[in-house]
């Protein structure tokens, strides 16, 4: 069965204190829904690994800036530490994007992930579970396709920095930061 995650993380039994909040927005570089994720009390960090770079992606204080372009196959976790300072934008492959009943974004994952670092390595992540999925019958030929042919995609988009919403973030931090203070 494909993996659905529900943008406000009901079920994340980590987070000790959390707010979300989400907007629509429609500009040259985007049209979609954003969600934003504020950790005000996390029970332990979160930490990552890559080619022995060690990354604390989720703490007390960070803030998850979560995108869901209309017509498109992935989604962007845009995580930032308590000084609005981007540690990773993480894309999601996915096969749909639905709503729930209160209007809140679900992403049917389609496995494949890619990571985009700061410093601009990219990393394509989880083929296997792709491979696993295909031939388990979990997904089917055209899925594993769409994935594939997704990731390929935007990584060769964020090896060459050429992917708007990334060249963007900025303005969206600066939302944000606006956003916060209303809160």
């Amino acid at each position: 069965m494909l993996k659905r995650k529900q943008a406000d993380r009901p079920n994340w039994n980590w987070i000790v204190e959390k707010r979300y909040v989400q907007e629509y927005v429609q500009n040259e570089h985007f049209d979609g829904d954003i969600g934003y994720i504020i950790m005000d009390k996390v029970k332990e960090p979160l930490n990552v690994g890559y080619d022995g770079i060690e990354l604390c992606l989720a703490d007390s204080g960070y803030t998850w800036i979560m995108f869901f372009p209309k017509g498109e196959f992935y989604s962007l976790a845009l995580m930032l530490n308590d000084r609005y300072e981007m540690i990773q934008g993480y894309f999601d492959i996915i096969k749909s994007l639905e709503y729930s009943p209160e209007g809140i974004p679900i992403i049917t994952d389609l496995y494949l992930d890619v990571v985009y670092l700061p410093n601009g390595q990219v990393y394509l992540l989880d083929e296997d579970e792709l491979e696993v999925a295909l031939n388990t019958e979990v997904i089917t030929e055209e899925e594993y396709s769409l994935a594939k042919r997704e990731a390929s995609k935007l990584f060769q988009s964020l090896s060459t920095q050429s992917l708007p919403l990334m060249n963007e973030i900025e303005l969206y931090i600066k939302r944000l930061k606006k956003l916060r203070k209303n809160l």
